[in-house]
């Protein structure tokens, strides 16, 4: 079981490094770097990291709609962490909502 764990980790932590590299190195187009975090998401058993962190990239890139939908998510899932109702609360205003 506790092998079982560490398997799941190391998956999500190898994920999060594909995903730098195509991010940062191979400056990889939105569409591809999206569609890891699809494939990644898909694959794991607790996506809360992925989902913070494709969150995180679509605010950094602009992208606020898809953005609010991600922390929406997590604000619904971790109700205790206000970063994520915070995050919300701004993205509606600059987007009207």
């Amino acid at each position: 079981m506790i092998n079982e764990g560490i398997g799941i980790a190391l998956y999500i932590d190898l994920y999060l490094r594909l995903l730098e590299l195509y991010k940062f190195y191979m400056k990889k187009d939105i569409e591809t770097i999206v569609k890891v975090y699809d494939d990644a998401m898909r694959r794991v058993l607790n996506p809360l990291g992925l989902l913070r962190d494709r969150a995180a990239y679509f605010y950094e890139i602009g992208k606020l709609k898809d953005a609010l939908k991600d922390y929406k998510k997590l604000a619904e899932v971790s109700p205790n962490e206000t970063v994520f109702k915070e995050r919300v609360i701004e993205l509606e205003l600059r987007l009207g909502k």
